[in-house]
């Protein structure tokens, strides 16, 4: 799978260019038939839920990603944003040379996390939707963090995999001002726009939250500005649960 180098603007335009191009890897992966077979599995493991529907199964996504993921940091400058299969790669191969025989999978930031539940949960027949938060204290202003909900009913599940302590449902404790949703609804959407998602808008409630496609995409890797001195390790300052609100980090710089 090919990469391309591109830089994105900071502030809201940026975040939707990289959810953008999120949602194109996603597609991509719902069609892959190794996270087709992962899907079902994670299916079958909820006996409890006949229509695979609840939220019995959206946690059981969650925990197979945050079991099989293994977290490590973009390169230095540099955004990444990969088809999942390609995150399973490097696992694959250390496998293979005897180097790792630990329960991972996968390996990427958050971003990828994101990626790879979001696709399992579409497999799945969830509609879904990438969740941003303004979490690094350092940056302000900026979206830095970003994870993905899966519909369950009426209800938006949050599914935070990359950070770790927490569980299903859990959310960074940031103001609504600082948080935007991006639900994935291609098919509802086109139907609204004569056959067009791309480009069509509606609100969410009070969070102003955009629709916004789905239309098939390839490995990106972005380049971004170096980060601030004194950072967490962590994503964007969300490692653990004691994440605060005022803190937030930039549109592009998801890890």
């Amino acid at each position: 799978m090919s990469s391309t180098v591109e830089g994105l603007d900071r502030g809201v335009v940026g975040t939707e260019s990289t959810i953008k191009k999120m949602h194109k890897l996603v597609a991509l992966g719902k069609l892959d038939p190794t996270f087709q077979k992962i899907a079902t599995w994670i299916r079958a493991s909820v006996s409890s839920d006949p229509r695979a529907k609840t939220a019995a199964t959206a946690d059981a996504v969650f925990n197979w990603v945050q079991k099989h993921g293994i977290f490590q940091p973009d390169p230095f400058q540099i955004e990444k944003i990969e088809h999942p299969i390609e995150a399973m790669r490097p696992i694959i191969e250390a496998r293979r040379a005897g180097t790792y025989t630990g329960p991972g999978l996968f390996v990427g930031d958050c971003d990828t996390f994101s990626i790879v539940t979001a696709t399992l949960g579409g497999i799945l027949g969830f509609q879904y939707a990438f969740e941003t938060a303004k979490v690094d204290r350092l940056r302000p202003d900026e979206y830095s963090h970003v994870w993905t909900s899966l519909l369950v009913g009426k209800d938006w599940r949050a599914l935070d995999s990359s950070t770790p302590g927490v569980g299903p449902g859990w959310r960074p404790p940031v103001d609504e001002k600082l948080f935007a949703r991006e639900p994935r609804a291609a098919a509802i959407v086109a139907r609204r726009c004569g056959g067009r998602a791309d480009g069509c808008h509606r609100a969410l409630g009070a969070r102003r939250s955009r629709e916004m496609s789905n239309d098939g995409g390839r490995t990106r890797v972005q380049r971004r500005e170096p980060p601030v001195a004194g950072r967490h390790p962590g994503c964007a300052g969300v490692s653990r649960p004691a994440a605060t609100a005022g803190s937030t980090g930039r549109s592009r710089d998801f890890h």
